[in-house]
């Protein structure tokens, strides 16, 4: 997607979106590139996650009520993510 076009879609005067280009200060998540002819390429981060501090997500989490498990605490407890079969006929 082009600049224009990214600024259009997010609300951004294309002269902010442009001058946030030029001094590399786009928000988390956009990487932008001028190309061979000149116009300027956007790629926006589709993971919602990527920026995520995984330090203030476990307090968060901690602070609403949720139990964190360590990897050793989750398989004692036999949650180890094993695909588990039980069929009634078997």
């Amino acid at each position: 997607m082009y600049l224009a076009q990214w600024a259009r879609d997010h609300g951004v005067p294309y002269s902010t979106a442009y001058r946030w280009f030029r001094h590399e200060q786009l928000p988390p998540g956009v990487q932008a590139w001028r190309t061979r002819t000149g116009s300027i390429q956007v790629a926006v981060d589709t993971n919602p996650l990527s920026d995520l501090d995984p330090h203030q997500m476990a307090t968060w989490l901690r602070q609403a009520g949720y139990y964190l498990l360590t990897v050793e605490q989750a398989h004692a407890l036999g949650l180890d993510n094993t695909p588990t079969t039980t069929r009634k006929d078997q």
